[in-house]
């Protein structure tokens, strides 16, 4: 290519495989800055900067994750100074990327390699990667990337090695590529085989080098009357999905678009909207040459056409298909558009169909499925478009059975998890559990069992991961199924891991102990620690709890060496294991620097199942919880946690406008039923569980799910404590998640408490050595909190704007002439002055600072003439503070007196307060003793409660007047 100064070909060549291998959404620099769609103003910047610079024709610029990188490429023999300049040109602007991806044609050594990512890293700190001439020659020889070299460096295509997919593949190809033909294809019937053929090198890896021949040999089809518009499609689709680009530089795609007949038949409906989706995605990921300003028209003209074909075509599965692609292009308004409304209208509409599949039997349920797959990722919290999930996954139970429900319900769970929306994951994976829970399919719920008990580890639930643990152990040793040995010791792993996780490490020792042998029975190699992850981290494990146990817990180091020492394990582990803990990084060090590892890693302490009591705690829903029991109650303390755990994790993503405190349950026995007792305390919510004593050892199917469905009712029953919700609303919420199937998680296959207590024998590190208890004070270990599982943020469900702007035009509005009366005399006392100035500089507005001033009066005027309580109650009482506060607001009643204002009488003034504007947005608190610095928080960090104001007098003037954001607040009244 340098011989016959190429440069421009090579530069083709370079950005078609850097976005196949390297970044699939790479754009060149030269583009149009609005060709880069939603990449982010940093992504154009880079593309801007670029295409001015001395490189601009042959650079390019992509996303990848949170990275953005530049690709350049030279056919320059002189590679070293070439690239130094090229990087001083991509680092010369004000925005900088991470990576450097260099494409050059001449191979480079080694050597040369390495110095020139060291100066990269070094000048610019930067990675660097160089792919020479050899490099890029080898990715040539891909089937997926083969095209290339036909296209840019003219290699025949012969010289790719022959494609052998099967033999009907081999026939298409032999009876249409070969060369030269005997005469061209003159029908249809010839056009579906080419189709055939084509579609398969689109779609199949193998034969993906033939794609180009069968574009070539389509293309001439194009001049057979009636196929036009098939063929331009049929290209349209091949190198879109085959080559990653569409080429609308030619008028074709604008032709097919524009010529569909009024009367189309259903499937040429189908391929505009296909094509449409095509184009616009296209569009999107900067992968469209040419008339892009075109595409929102096509889409309209997609759009126009499904609407003529359901005045056409009134046969239900006719209406069924059109209303599937009417959604498909809505949900193209809202991906490229952004436009929420629009994903609405699209589930509303997959409603409709979804309405008729149930009474037609022609209407596939199933393809409707396929379709919301795509989009579960990005509507999957929304209320309307689970109730779409279950009434198609309802329809595919029917008639498919409950085993295909599942595998739809594995997709989505599949797909939440890869988009990062875990909650989501396993709620939808809960239903695969179920659905597949039965002899045929029992493999594939078991593996559900087993995620779900990974997936809860990750959020940092062990007790909910335990149970799931412990349900696949127990489903396999009664299926009676050697093929699922392997899987047993997968379960035991996973078990075992759940007690590290919550800080019992002897009961971890243990149960690795009792699922060594298994591993070494059902795994092939089972010595190889490279081969079993799960084997390795127990080694590992074992080494750092050796290791640290003198310094954190010397009380242990006798029963922990005990319990390793009796592991089945070659002895090359065991010396290993010993050669570890003599090592760093955890060999001498402190007790501090041990302990500081505890809290950032697992947030627990050491030897949680060696202390006096039962002592659980984890973090959800902004909540720190706890759980204490003595320790004959272990069983049904863990079955209590296992139970929160799961029902907070199934109620994490609905907003209970919870109340940020701290929740500690202590369990007791004695009763003759569950009773429970609410114990006064401001700072925490605290409850007492009597539990009944003839149940604390029984095993009694029927007992146990007594107590299973105690403990659910118990859940409730302290979430209502925590959320600020009305009961109508908060029940409304449980009520839904309860259709949805929160029993059948808290309660499948065997009760909480059954499989804590199998799970439990697993790792009884007592059953032989006796009781272990570690005395004495313990360091204090926050426990951990996922992400996902702090619950909604921002916006309360019961917050708006709008509302707050009213309620605050309204205070002002009728305390502006009492505050105008009263507020300056008070800032002319010095000690007042100083006090209400700290109250202003720490966020408060002047609203509530009138209110407070306002309540004082009250208070005393309530304080004059006490006789008012008594003689006529409560309710006579508060009547005669509502007309005292219109007699002061009005102007009348006695002076403000400055002694009633002291700094340490505020405090409790400003809690008053507090909780009539709770009231005022409808929150309600079910606490005997509320927390009223709880409250204040969930009102700063959810309804703006040191955010919203509006324009108003400065009656205390305030150096710095607060001004509201005119932007947001056109609307509101002045003062």
């Amino acid at each position: 290519m340098s011989a016959s100064n190429e440069h421009h070909r090579f530069e083709d060549l370079a950005f078609e495989l850097s976005r196949l291998r390297i970044a699939s959404n790479v754009v060149r620099a030269t583009g149009p800055v609005q060709a880069g769609g939603d990449q982010g103003r940093d992504f154009e910047t880079y593309r801007t900067y670029l295409s001015r610079s001395p490189i601009g024709g042959s650079s390019f610029v992509a996303r990848a994750s949170d990275e953005t990188i530049v690709f350049a490429c030279t056919l320059n023999k002189a590679i070293e100074a070439k690239v130094k300049s090229d990087l001083a040109t991509i680092f010369g602007g004000y925005d900088r990327p991470d990576a450097v991806t260099y494409l050059c044609a001449p191979d480079v050594p080694v050597a040369m390699r390495h110095k020139l990512q060291d100066h990269c890293q070094a000048q610019y700190d930067a990675k660097l990667t160089l792919l020479d001439g050899q490099t890029i020659s080898d990715m040539l020889t891909d089937p997926d990337t083969f095209w290339i070299a036909e296209e840019f460096l003219s290699v025949p295509a012969e010289l790719f090695p022959p494609v052998v997919v099967d033999e009907e593949y081999q026939a298409l190809k032999e009876k249409w590529l070969a060369e030269p033909l005997d005469g061209g294809p003159s029908n249809i019937a010839e056009f579906l085989e080419i189709k055939r053929g084509m579609r398969r090198a689109t779609f199949e890896q193998n034969a993906r080098p033939d794609l180009d021949r069968w574009i070539r040999r389509m293309e001439p089809l194009k001049d057979i009357p009636g196929l036009r518009r098939k063929v331009i499609y049929e290209i349209a689709v091949a190198t879109l999905r085959g080559k990653g680009f569409l080429d609308a530089e030619d008028g074709a795609l604008g032709e097919y678009f524009s010529t569909l007949p009024i009367d189309a038949p259903l499937e040429d409906i189908e391929d505009i909207v296909y094509l449409a989706s095509y184009t616009s995605t296209a569009r999107a990921l900067g992968n469209l040459r040419g008339a892009t300003d075109e595409v929102d028209g096509w889409v309209g003209e997609a759009a126009e056409a499904v609407d003529r074909g359901l005045q056409l075509h009134a046969a239900r599965s006719s209406q069924f298909r059109l209303l599937s692609l009417r959604g498909q292009v809505e949900m193209m308004d809202f991906w490229h558009h952004g436009a929420t409304e629009a994903a609405g209208k699209a589930i509303s509409t997959w409603k409709r169909a979804a309405d008729i599949a149930a009474e037609d039997p022609l209407s596939d349920a199933s393809t409707l499925a396929d379709l919301i797959l795509i989009i579960a990722p990005a509507l999957g919290s929304r209320t309307d478009f689970q109730d779409l999930t279950d009434k198609i996954d309802t329809l595919v139970s029917e008639r498919e059975g409950k085993a295909a429900a599942g595998d739809l319900a594995r997709d989505r769970a599949v797909a939440f998890a890869e988009s990062g929306q875990l909650l989501l994951a396993i709620d939808q994976l809960q239903r695969a559990k179920e659905n597949w829970f039965n002899a045929e399919t029992l493999r594939g719920s078991v593996l559900a069992m087993l995620l779900l008990s990974q997936w809860y580890s990750e959020l940092r639930l062990p007790h909910a991961a335990r149970y799931h643990a412990s349900m696949a152990l127990y489903t396999i040793v009664r299926a009676d199924d050697d093929g699922l040995g392997e899987m047993s010791v997968r379960s035991g792993f996973l078990l075992a891991d759940t007690f590290f996780l919550a800080g019992e490490m002897l009961s971890y020792l243990a149960c690795v102990g009792l699922v060594l042998p298994i591993h070494s029975s059902y795994r092939i190699d089972p010595d190889d620690a490279e081969l079993h992850d799960d084997f390795a981290r127990a080694i590992a494990h074992g080494a750092v709890i050796l290791a640290t146990a003198p310094v954190v817990a010397p009380e242990i180091v006798q029963r922990t060496r005990a319990i390793v020492d009796g592991w089945n394990v070659d002895d090359a582990y065991k010396e290993a294991i010993e050669k570890a803990t003599k090592s760093p990084p955890w060999f001498g060090m402190s007790h501090d620097e041990v302990v500081s590892k505890l809290k950032a890693e697992i947030g627990q302490d050491f030897i949680n199942d060696a202390l006096g009591e039962v002592r659980i705690s984890w973090k959800a829903l902004g909540l720190k919880w706890t759980i204490l029991a003595p320790r004959r109650l272990r069983r049904r303390a863990e079955a209590l946690a296992a139970t929160l755990q799961i029902a907070l994790t199934d109620l994490a993503s609905t907003d209970l406008v919870v109340i940020p405190s701290a929740v500690e349950l202590r369990l007791e026995v004695g009763s003759a039923k569950w009773d429970t007792r609410h114990e006064p305390d401001n700072e925490k919510l605290s409850w007492v569980l009597s539990l009944p004593i003839d149940d604390d050892k029984s095993n009694d199917p029927e007992v146990l799910e007594r107590e299973a469905r105690s403990s659910l009712a118990f859940v409730m029953q302290t979430l209502r404590q925590v959320s600020a919700l009305p009961q109508e609303m908060l029940m409304k919420a449980f009520e839904a998640r309860m259709e949805r199937g929160l029993w059948k998680k808290v309660e499948f296959v065997r009760p909480p408490g059954h499989l804590m207590e199998e799970a439990r024998a697993m790792a009884d590190h007592e059953r032989d050595a006796g009781p272990l208890t570690v005395a004495g004070p313990r360091p204090s270990i926050e426990p951990l909190e996922h992400p996902l599982m702090i619950g909604p943020k921002g916006d309360a469900v019961l917050y708006s704007k709008a509302k707050a702007m009213e309620m605050i035009a309204n205070r002002y509005r009728r305390l502006g002439p009492y505050a105008a009366q009263v507020v300056p005399g008070l800032m002319q006392v010095p000690r007042i002055k100083v006090m209400l100035q700290a109250q202003h500089d720490r966020g408060i507005k002047d609203w509530e600072l009138i209110t407070i001033i306002l309540n004082i009066a009250l208070n005393q005027s309530a304080k004059a003439d006490p006789s008012r309580i008594s003689a006529g109650g409560m309710d006579a009482y508060r009547r005669e503070l509502a007309a005292a506060s219109e007699v002061l607001m009005s102007g009348g009643g006695p002076p403000f007196d400055p002694a009633w204002l002291r700094s340490d009488d505020w405090p409790m003034h400003v809690r008053t307060f507090i909780m009539a504007v709770t009231s005022s947005w409808g929150l309600v608190s079910n606490r005997q003793t509320p927390n009223f610095d709880a409250f204040r928080v969930l009102l700063e960090n959810r309804f703006h409660h040191l955010d919203d104001d509006i324009p108003h007098e400065n009656w205390f003037g305030w150096a710095d007047p607060v001004e509201a954001d005119r932007s947001s607040t056109e609307e509101e009244p002045s003062i």
